[in-house]
């Protein structure tokens, strides 16, 4: 595509297209790149576009990323909605919620930069918006969680949530090793400073649950 054809886009479908390129321009650089590494040049030329016409879509890279999770925000619920099942002892519940989670790795990459850089640096009008999606997947979310365990009400659901998501922002770069880091834990001594995100995940989530519903 040349960058001529983008200043033609003049209706809202055409719009959503050119956003759509834009932000597959930025998975296929997300896929080998960390985070950090993504900048707004390379996604101009991964997409074939100037960076001046890349801001007429996308004011920062933060904006194109906190889309990027809310799609997969999106894609998690769904899963949850079909794969979690009703009627769940904590135990299943657990193992089936972090299997779950762990097909979704983009959102766990992503996840610990939304507080400190995703939402930050967006716009008001777009951390408005994302704000509002993640209101209305949690709102469908919350009677498939009711169903699976016996949650007291809404304000349970939200506070496993809660600390799920702290959790997971925590939990999951911690386990992220460097070779070095791989390395070195292979020490018997240190291997078992190890992490392992789902064993460790799962488990806390189980006693938190444990803790919630005990008479």
């Amino acid at each position: 595509m040349i960058d001529g054809e983008w200043r033609r886009a003049r209706n809202p479908e055409q719009r959503a297209e050119r956003e759509r390129q834009i932000l597959g321009a930025a998975e296929r650089l997300f896929a080998g790149l960390p985070y950090e590494r993504v900048t707004m040049q390379m996604v101009a030329r991964e997409t074939g576009i100037s960076q001046s016409n890349l801001y007429r879509y996308f004011s920062t890279r933060e904006e194109m990323f906190l889309r990027l999770f809310t799609e997969d925000l999106r894609r998690w619920l769904e899963d949850i909605l079909t794969s979690l099942g009703s009627g769940l002892s904590v135990s299943a519940f657990s193992e089936r919620w972090t299997g779950i989670l762990l097909r979704h790795e983009r959102l766990l990459e992503l996840h610990p930069h939304l507080a400190l850089s995703l939402e930050r640096n967006a716009s008001e009008t777009v951390y408005r918006n994302a704000k509002r999606s993640f209101l209305a997947l949690i709102e469908r979310g919350l009677p498939v969680l009711k169903a699976a365990l016996p949650f007291r009400d809404d304000r349970d659901v939200l506070a496993f949530l809660e600390t799920h998501l702290a959790l997971t922002a925590g939990l999951f770069p911690m386990s992220k090793y460097s070779p070095m880091q791989r390395s070195v834990l292979l020490d018997p001594e240190l291997s078992p400073l190890k992490i392992d995100f789902a064993i460790a995940y799962r488990n806390t989530i189980e006693t938190y649950l444990n803790g919630l519903f005990s008479p």
